[in-house]
């Protein structure tokens, strides 16, 4: 099942074709294993380095397969989103080729932009549209030069060449890919909140909901202020709980200030909405309106827990925000941006793709986009079993396969007809989770179906095999 989105690469030679196939099977048959345990024979991990560090083997055509995959899913859905969101990939040592020096000074890594396709309702995850990887400018230290002089050089950097030029960069290539299948709706967080991004996407009259970052000079109702200042303006419509998740400390003490640690708790917001001009920005291109309109759905927590830092997202939209439910379906939207988290914590703690041990950027991002597929299959797994529990199971996994687990799961036997709740709890039993350990997660699931994926390829050989003696004319009559 997971093996077809792996199968018709295009790289101009039969071999590498078959090889990516080849190598797909292995990873989606043990995500966390090391290449040397992945593979059957010396001859085989050879092969597979030679195909991770070969020019001829573009991450897009790797993904080309996944990503039709996923264009095909999305013709079927009835709305699409596309979830964008970059992540630093960090990895031990200090000499491979083409990563930058971590703060630590004893690890090294690159960056990766990722696009990812959903469906709002019926909630779904889709697949992979896009893998991009790239490395910051080396970062002037606070006392070569002041804080004007290095915004002043920043904004003489030519937009085309500024990291910011991702997140269009990703908004377009997915458009393209998608083509006429359909108009998604682009999210992102707070790191996309550039004029430029906006006007471009307003110009080309696309889709978005993007959370704002800066306390930009706005007019609203004919007055020009403080877009912070402006939001108090702005009547609350409707209240709703929302969700937290739980975060954890980041490592760099810039993520630790603009995202600082929490607990998962149930937050009760306010919501409002109002319709903004926003005047052109100093260092955007001349070339762009000198102002547009755009809505702003804002999203605030009048009454936080002691000591929790209270709630406020500003979702820049594209979406009519006429009526209470179109206000609180941008909530929704925006909420759905936290999968593409999720998804690059499969590809970390589910496919351990930081710890593997391939000597240059090229390699390692080559090897990320083979294990993209596989961190797709383990997400859309969880969020069955999480979003439609009671969802029936023949959808997700092989009647073959599902046999093998109902015969495996002696833990947690499975009933006639399981759902994708009792088949994803079967599954996290095989890779040692317990119930009282709360929802398993990402490493003891990825335990659990390489399990299942071992038993299910036992019992494939060992029906050929019963079949080649049954057929076999040396056959002995007491081996019948």
């Amino acid at each position: 099942m997971l093996e077809m989105e792996y199968q018709g690469a295009d790289f101009g030679d039969g071999r590498l074709t078959a090889r990516l196939g080849l190598l797909g099977a292995r990873v989606a048959q043990s995500p966390e294993r090391p290449l040397p345990q992945l593979m059957a024979t010396e001859a085989e991990l050879a092969a597979a380095y030679r195909f991770l560090n070969n020019d001829r083997v573009p991450v897009d055509r790797l993904l080309a397969p996944h990503v039709q995959a996923t264009r095909l899913r999305a013709a079927l859905a009835p709305e699409v989103l596309v979830l964008h969101d970059t992540t630093t990939l960090t990895f031990g040592g200090t000499t491979r080729r083409g990563l930058q020096s971590a703060n630590d000074g004893e690890s090294q890594s690159c960056f990766a932009h990722l696009s990812l396709c959903a469906t709002q309702a019926p909630r779904d995850v889709l697949g992979l549209l896009r893998l991009a990887d790239f490395l910051h400018p080396p970062r002037e230290s606070q006392a070569s030069s002041g804080k004007a002089a290095r915004n002043a050089r920043r904004r003489a950097r030519p937009k085309a060449k500024r990291v910011s030029r991702r997140w269009w960069d990703g908004i377009l290539s997915t458009q393209k890919t998608l083509g006429d299948v359909c108009l998604p709706i682009h999210v992102t967080d707070c790191e996309a909140d550039d004029y430029d991004l906006f006007a471009r996407l307003w110009k080309a009259h696309l889709r978005f909901v993007i959370r704002a970052n800066h306390d930009r000079v706005v007019f609203l109702d004919g007055g020009r202020q403080f877009l912070s200042r402006a939001l108090l303006e702005v009547p609350a419509v409707s209240q709703r709980e929302v969700q937290l998740s739980a975060r954890r400390r980041k490592r760099e003490p810039a993520a630790r200030k603009k995202h600082p640690p929490r607990e998962a708790r149930t937050a009760l917001v306010e919501i409002g909405a109002a319709r903004v001009e926003l005047p052109r920005t100093r260092d955007a291109s001349k070339s762009l309106p000198k102002t547009i309109e755009l809505n702003l759905v804002c999203v605030r927590e009048p009454d936080p827990p002691a000591g929790a830092e209270p709630i406020e997202w500003r979702l820049w939209t594209s979406e009519p925000i006429e009526t209470q439910e179109q206000i609180l379906r941008v909530v929704d939207i925006y909420l759905r941006r936290w999968l593409i988290e999720d998804y690059i914590k499969a590809l970390k703690s589910g496919c351990r793709v930081q710890e593997r041990e391939l000597e240059s950027r090229k390699a390692l991002i080559r090897l990320v986009g083979l294990m993209a597929p596989v961190a797709w299959h383990m997400l859309r797994i969880r969020d069955w079993a999480r979003m439609e529990p009671s969802r029936p199971v023949g959808e997700l996994l092989p009647a073959s396969m599902m046999e093998v687990l109902r015969q495996a799961s002696v833990r947690r036997p499975l009933p006639e007809h399981p759902t994708v709740q009792e088949t994803f709890l079967a599954i996290a039993g095989l890779g040692g989770h317990l119930k009282h350990n709360g929802p398993p997660g990402f490493l003891v699931l990825a335990r659990g179906y390489h399990e299942l994926l071992r038993l299910h390829c036992g019992a494939v050989l060992g029906r050929q095999a019963d079949a080649l003696r049954l057929c076999s004319p040396t056959a002995f009559p007491g081996d019948v």
